[in-house]
């Protein structure tokens, strides 16, 4: 049992001293390295009401979609919500399969000037297509209500 320790104790000695775990040992320059880290990690701001007092931070990687977001940002047992931008007094809906690294990526230096909103509502995206669903159906002559209707269509 000393002998398996003193060989831990040596490897790590060793390792340390060497520094193998620096940017610089591992082939990456440090400007590399660090643009790589910054890239992987983003809070997202998310106001959970319309006064702007009460606020959470969500982090968000290049997996995070709204729908994630909204999930992380609402109380349990919370009716629909969605996710909105608002910029220079204009708000827009954020469809919940949008990724939101890339949305705030595009952004640029302007990602400052835009809030994000949890609304505590039916997405407006989502229930105009669910009307349009509905007017569809019913153009051609199907009266099942959306919500009884399953993926197959039976």
């Amino acid at each position: 049992m000393k002998n398996i320790l003193r060989m831990v104790l040596q490897n790590i000695i060793k390792t340390s001293k060497e520094k193998s775990w620096l940017p610089e040992k591992t082939g990456l320059n440090s400007k590399n390295w660090k643009d790589r880290v910054i890239k992987k990690k983003m809070i997202l701001t998310v106001f959970l009401s319309n006064n702007e007092q009460i606020l959470t931070e969500v982090p968000i990687t290049p997996e995070t979609t709204c729908r994630d977001v909204v999930e992380f940002c609402k109380e349990p047992g919370e009716g629909s919500c969605h996710l909105a931008e608002v910029w220079r007094g204009n708000e827009r809906p954020i469809p919940f399969d949008h990724m939101m690294y890339d949305h705030l990526q595009k952004w640029g230096p302007r990602r400052e000037e835009v809030k994000f909103f949890l609304r505590h509502e039916e997405s407006p995206a989502e229930s105009n297509e669910q009307s349009g669903r509905q007017a569809q159906n019913q153009r051609n002559g199907i009266n099942i209500p959306v919500e009884k209707r399953t993926e197959n269509g039976f």
